[in-house]
């Protein structure tokens, strides 16, 4: 963490040193209560990984839920959190001993160091995230950063869930979203005095993705052990996924979704927990168990809804399935009652228009194909796959199945004839519900990239629930099949002497300050011309510089206003002010946002008694316009800060009073 940080500060503070051992320690209050508290019932050790993993997500959820409920700012919110982790420790220390198992292990570092070696390589882009090129600044990240910026000043300003705006509309309550990944990030840019876009680089995005590699080692431990799950956790960490081993198609590829998405790479690590609980209650016959895993689903909910809907199905089928404990009419009885609560839950949820359209009638297959075919890099592959669904006639049988195969292949690459042959190899001595488990996950990846409808509600783009649950489906093949091939060969054996794993150690940690990039390029998508950064995420100095201008000028609650709509909320995020309406490529149209867009543009080319008018009605704090974006009422004011064509104007105090420039 105080490398990351150094690498794109330049420098770290002593505060923010102690800001880190202190996150630390409050992850390891949670973590150490929870262990002492569920290992018992769990039946295995649940060591420093699993308790960092579960202490975050408790830490973090606790913060986010502070939040929303404490009108108080992100301070109190993060003193409050420390408090409950400090009394959830103590009252854990009060228990028994009952072997909650917090004994060191290799696998375990080995796991927390690959997967911190791995997390600094894969960000090279992004520390720094700027890279200045003559007169604009290059963000080397996907465009939605501004967005993740702009909801971190959001949360780092605000007092509890009324103050949190929709950011395309000021003044309208943020509709539901999986906003908790941004909780710790928020309280690390108030406390560390860091921007949020240096946030998002130092600890939002790789901290993710050290998750996702602790996450795959807690979840196959129990099923194959400690050895074998350290194979799954680099697999899912350091090897290419399958856009990098060749297979053209960037939008399946896990490594770019699940960065551009970065709430995917916690959603991925809670979603772990859930299955974790759910494997061990299955397999001991403890329906306790697999209500704490339900509540881990829960939580994985409020870090990203795409995989909370993934496994949702899946989690009900599996203790039905294996939880052997029970009579096959017991668990028969059970599925039904629990397939009918899950169908009343999905048809109820669509009564709702801020859920997902989620519907299984197979009617977006087609699309869903077409959308492919466009996001392929030129090649052989594109060229194979348009001449066959586009081309040639065939049956919508054949052409289903074959979509089928694409989705597989294109998703995990090399991974499918691995899994294949691995479920062949292992059909022996490897139990029925650990073989089954990743078929399950694709079997439900594949329903659901081929049947579900696309979203009808306006939510996100349209088939997102059918792409996004990709990376899970991923995410368990991968570490899956290293596993268990690990488990095959070595029987979970240690392969390595002491004295090498302790130089194997030392060269790990190494390698985190070894700037090697396993990712150069990866969040762009050339296939939808985007093929360099400086291509579509180039931000003018001069509006960089205006932005921060206001920034130091204003308010947190005055709001500001780009001339053309700040379309990709830029001004807002650089700035980190609510903008009075954002319209762009990031949001859907409504009638408010067309509403203000008018009264803006119409404002935009009157006269300063117009714009002033306006300013009043709206309550505007700060105009930002470039070049021609200036109207007849710029002639009688003087902007308060200039560069280059860009021109910031300090509406509120001029339209209290507008009079001519000398």
């Amino acid at each position: 963490m105080v490398l990351w940080h150094v690498r794109v500060a330049g420098g770290l503070s002593p505060l923010a040193a102690l800001l880190y051992l202190a996150l630390i320690a409050i992850w390891a209050g949670f973590g150490y209560a929870l262990a002492r508290w569920l290992a018992p019932s769990v039946g295995v050790e649940l060591g420093a990984p699993q308790q960092l993993v579960m202490g975050f997500f408790c830490a973090n959820t606790a913060g986010f839920i502070l939040a929303l409920l404490l009108p108080f700012g992100i301070l109190w919110q993060a003193l409050a959190t420390a408090a409950l982790a400090a009394a959830a420790a103590w009252a854990a220390a009060r228990r028994p001993a009952l072997g909650h198992g917090a004994d060191f292990s290799w696998p375990g570092l080995f796991a927390c160091l690959a997967s911190a070696v791995a997390a600094t390589w894969w960000c090279g882009d992004v520390q720094p995230p700027f890279a200045t090129a003559g007169e604009v600044q290059i963000l080397q990240t996907w465009q939605d950063v501004f967005i993740h910026a702009r909801i971190l000043s959001g949360f780092v300003q605000g007092h509890g869930i009324a103050s949190l705006q929709d950011l395309r509309l000021a003044g309208v309550a943020s509709p539901p979203y999986h906003y908790a990944s941004y909780i710790t990030p928020a309280s690390i840019a108030a406390l560390a005095d860091l921007r949020p876009l240096q946030v998002y680089a130092s600890f939002q995005l790789p901290f993710g993705i050290y998750l996702t590699g602790l996450a795959a080692y807690i979840l196959f431990t129990p099923m194959f052990g400690r050895w074998p799950a350290l194979a799954g956790c680099i697999a899912v960490v350091a090897l290419p996924d399958a856009f990098l081993q060749g297979f053209g198609n960037r939008y399946l590829s896990y490594f770019f979704l699940s960065q551009i998405n970065l709430g995917m790479l916690y959603g991925i690590a809670a979603a772990a927990l859930a299955w974790f609980f759910v494997l061990h209650g299955a397999r001991q016959g403890k329906l306790g168990l697999v209500m704490v895993g339900y509540g881990w689903l829960a939580v994985c909910l409020l870090y990203k809804a795409h995989l909370f809907v993934a496994n949702a199905y899946p989690l009900i089928v599996f203790p039905c399935l294996f939880m052997t404990h029970y009579g096959r009419a017991a668990r028969l009885a059970a599925w039904s009652m629990l397939t009918a609560l899950f169908v009343l839950t999905v048809w109820y949820s669509q009564r709702v228009t801020s859920i997902p359209l989620i519907k299984l009638d197979f009617s977006a297959a087609g699309v869903y194909t077409a959308i492919l075919l466009d996001t392929f890099d030129p090649g052989w592959w594109s060229d194979l796959l348009h001449r066959f669904f586009v081309e040639q006639a065939h049956g919508r049988l054949v052409q289903g199945l074959v979509l089928l195969g694409v989705l597989a292949l294109f998703t995990l690459g090399a991974w499918t004839p691995v899994l294949a042959a691995l479920l062949w190899i292992g059909r022996v001595r490897v139990p029925a519900p650990i073989l089954l488990f990743p078929v399950l996950v694709v079997v439900n990846y594949l329903i659901m990239a081929s049947g579900l409808a696309q979203d009808a509600h306006g939510v996100g783009t349209v088939d997102e629930l059918q792409n996004r649950p990709l990376v899970w489906a991923y995410f368990i093949v991968a570490a899956w099949c290293a596993a268990c091939a690990c488990y095959l060969w070595r029987h979970g054996r240690p392969p390595l002497a002491p004295r090498t794993r302790m130089a194997l150690s030392l060269v790990a940690a190494a390698l985190c300050m070894w700037p090697l990039q396993l990712g150069n390029n990866l969040q762009t998508f050339p296939a939808r011309g985007m093929a360099r950064y400086q291509d579509f995420n180039a931000v003018p100095v001069c509006l960089a510089r205006t932005a921060d201008f206001v920034r130091l000028h204003s308010r947190p609650d005055e709001l500001v206003q780009e001339g053309e709509g700040d379309r990709r909320f830029m001004l807002s995020a650089l700035s980190e002010r609510q903008s009075y309406v954002a319209s762009g490529a990031f949001s859907r149209q409504n009638a408010e946002i067309a509403d203000r867009m008018r009264s803006l543009t119409d404002a935009m080319a009157g006269s300063a008694e117009r714009m002033a008018a306006f300013g009043r009605q709206s309550g505007i704090g700060w105009l930002v316009v470039e070049g021609s974006q200036a109207g007849p009422w710029s002639a009688a004011w003087n902007p308060a800060f200039s560069c280059g064509t860009y021109r910031a104007y300090h509406l509120a105090a001029l339209a209290a009073a507008p009079k001519p420039a000398p």
